[in-house]
Parts: C-alpha cells; structure tokens; sequence
C-alpha cells in the first residue's frame, strides 16, 4: 500500500511539475490561477487552465453566469468568450481549460477578464479579474 501511495505521489507531482503558472489572484472570497499545462513553446498546442477555489464559509455558485474573454496579439482560441458550457463547475472548484497556440517565438501578450460568482450562507458577490500578461513563448 505504501509503494502504491509513493507512485501516485510521485506521479501526480510530474504532472503538476510540467504547468507554467502565469496568473494568482486572491481574495476574500477566492483564490484564481491561471496556468499553461506546459512549457509554452510556439507552433505547439498548449492548454490554459483555470481554476477557482472559494475560501472558507463561500462556495462556487454555479447558477451564475462565468465568463472568460482572452485576447492576444499571437495566441489564438476557438472563440471570443468561454462560459459555464465550457467549464467544470462543483460548489467547491471551478476549472475551466482551453487550448490555444502561438505561431512566434518571443515575448507576446495575453489579455482578458474573467469573472463568476461565489456565495456564503448570507450573500452572493460577483467576482470579477482583468489581467494583462507577458509571456514569453519559446
């Protein structure tokens, strides 16, 4: 059994080991990542992963409408903007992936909003990130 949890352990941190995090936002009620799954090299499918996680006495409220609007000057997305049909929303997590490519190499941007919408026992609150971004892809 233990040689069971020393493989999953060791796996599930090579999985993790690969993301590129390029994005933290927390606050009173949330804390939002944004990562790429791996090292972002160009004319290589690379997928944007975002997760939301409420804090402590909050919860994802998956009634609200979500939405994601990336812009680039080099990436490219299937669409404008993403929404609840695109993610993976429970009251307790909120993960939303998208694959994307850039076709040069260099410093290049990446832009957007994203916003959703938590709730506590007494309230509902918006949640709402704008977030401007320089990446380098290699």
């Amino acid at each position: 059994m233990k040689t069971f949890f020393a493989i999953f352990f060791l796996f599930t941190v090579s999985l993790m080991a690969d993301k590129v995090n390029i994005y933290n936002n927390k606050s009173e009620q949330s804390d939002v990542k944004i990562d790429f799954e791996k090292e972002i090299k160009s004319s290589e499918t690379n997928t944007i992963i975002i997760t939301v996680s409420p804090k402590n006495g909050w919860h994802i409220n998956q009634d609200f409408p979500l939405s994601f609007k990336p812009t680039s000057s080099c990436f490219k997305f299937s669409k404008e903007k993403f929404g609840k049909k695109d993610a993976t929303i429970t009251e307790n997590s909120l993960l939303l992936k998208i694959d994307t490519s850039c076709e040069k190499a260099g410093k290049t941007d990446l832009k957007g909003g994203f916003s959703f919408g938590v709730c506590s026992d007494s309230l509902c609150k918006k949640e709402s990130f704008e977030f401007e971004l320089s990446i380098n892809v290699k």
